[in-house]
């Protein structure tokens, strides 16, 4: 019972951080490459980004997923130590 509502809040979570895990890599790649001439004509441009604003994002995206991870361990023990009588 307790892995089943571990795995009902887990992957839940999980799956939202690897999804925002991908939106953000995508925005990068767009935003690292330099406009072309002969893209769509509906699309508006986006100025390129400086590398070390990239590095930033990618750094607080890293941390922000290491807490959150942390915080998935920290579920895990408690509910844990709550089976355990603790």
């Amino acid at each position: 019972m307790k892995l089943q509502i571990f795995l009902m809040v887990a992957v839940p979570v999980l799956g939202a951080l690897a999804a925002a895990g991908v939106v953000l890599m995508l925005k990068l790649q767009r935003r690292s490459e330099p406009p072309t001439a002969d893209g769509i004509a509906n699309v508006v441009p986006v100025e390129p980004l400086a590398a070390a604003r990239a590095t930033r994002w990618k750094r607080n995206y890293r941390l922000a997923a290491a807490l959150v991870i942390a915080a998935l361990i920290v579920f895990a023990l408690l509910l844990y130590a709550v089976d355990l009588g603790c």
